[in-house]
């Protein structure tokens, strides 16, 4: 079984990024769950983007994809912490 939890960044573009993920999470559930998340995998198609994000996330282990079906085979390949 494949658990994880999506984030959707365009949706969210301009909001406090901070509240968003709150937002999105159960109550209570983001100040135990975020300090433990080391291992993410990230689907973007533009490299730029995928860039931008491996040098901002620096506290985690980023591992990206750059379509779909290359994220599906990681993500049966590896287990991750935020998908």
């Amino acid at each position: 079984m494949i658990r994880g939890d999506f984030f959707d960044f365009e949706a969210e573009k301009g909001k406090n990024f901070i509240s968003a993920l709150h937002k999105h999470s159960q109550p209570g559930a983001a100040s135990m769950v975020l300090p433990n998340r080391n291992r993410n995998l990230l689907v973007e198609d533009y490299e730029d983007l995928r860039d931008l994000a491996t040098l901002t996330l620096t506290e985690y282990t980023l591992t990206c994809a750059r379509n779909f079906n290359e994220g599906l085979r990681l993500a049966r390949q590896e287990c991750f912490d935020l998908y």
